[in-house]
């Protein structure tokens, strides 16, 4: 409902940046759709789960929103995992859908004959992978129709996170709509952010700080999200206008804290690490 609403008021307004790549709230909640569309078509639908086990990148991004549209249940899998704990992680998630890349493609087919999801679908670069997979690329030449979201309410579940089991078996935890958008929220508030901030986000998609410390307050306040594999930052950001100094360089990420500075003569856009809620990077 908070991408509709922002690609509504403001579609031409940058909402995800990976690479050289930027996308608008106007394009990401028509790519979103596309995407929901072709997840209904593999069966995916109000209750159901989707787990997906990919490293950053904006195709995770598409996947979280579409399965939220349908009222669907997203499971993201550490990417660590591997043989018999990616294996209980899925079958346990009791997911209708396993979403990964072409990277991560050859863990999944170890196990995918012990796997109890009905669907793998792949998200790739080059040539479609061969095998009993869905290509992901295929999503984009759907119709871009808005789904129904009138049955979905707050309290419905949204998402199950797992634990990461440093004291014990990992659990899963589920989260409602409401709890990611009172994170999202909370998110802005201790970061005083604006719409004029940029978030990169340094943190895997499977890590809950990722979504309610970056990707869910630039959905909320507006700003645009740096999404992609890790310490791109400069790449993406030198080619975009300049947007006001940052007073709070992050003493974790040294190799990016130089953005809030004036450099070259001109003052580079805000950068605010995901990991502030533990390294104090707030602090001059």
């Amino acid at each position: 409902m908070i991408l509709r609403r922002r690609a509504e008021r403001i579609p031409q307004r940058i909402f995800l940046m990976e690479d050289a790549r930027t996308i608008s709230f106007g394009e990401a909640n028509d790519m979103v759709n596309r995407y929901a569309a072709g997840l209904a078509a593999l069966g995916l639908g109000r209750g159901d789960r989707i787990a997906i086990f990919m490293y950053r990148g904006i195709e995770f991004i598409f996947l979280v929103l579409a399965a939220n549209k349908l009222g669907a249940v997203w499971v993201p899998v550490n990417t660590d995992y591997k043989g018999e704990w990616l294996e209980e992680t899925v079958n346990e998630s009791r997911a209708h859908i396993l979403a990964t890349d072409d990277e991560l493609l050859p863990r999944v087919l170890e196990v995918r004959a012990r796997l109890t999801c009905e669907q793998v679908l792949v998200a790739h670069d080059g040539p479609r992978p061969t095998g009993d997979v869905e290509s992901v690329s295929e999503f984009s030449a759907l119709p871009a129709h808005e789904p129904d979201m009138s049955g979905i309410t707050h309290g419905d579940t949204a998402a199950i996170l797992w634990t990461s089991g440093t004291t014990g078996k990992p659990k899963g935890v589920m989260q409602s709509h409401n709890a990611w958008i009172r994170s999202g929220e909370a998110g802005n508030r201790n970061f005083t952010t604006t719409a004029d901030d940029i978030a990169y986000n340094c943190l895997p998609l499977y890590n809950s700080a990722a979504w309610s410390g970056d990707h869910l307050p630039g959905a909320d306040r507006r700003h645009p999200v740096c999404a992609g594999p890790p310490f791109f930052g400069r790449r993406v950001l030198e080619p975009h206008p300049p947007l006001r100094a940052s007073p709070r360089p992050c003493r974790w990420a040294p190799c990016i804290s130089s953005y809030g500075k004036r450099r070259n003569g001109r003052t580079m856009p805000t950068i605010r690490c995901a990991l502030s809620r533990w390294c104090r990077c707030r602090a001059t």
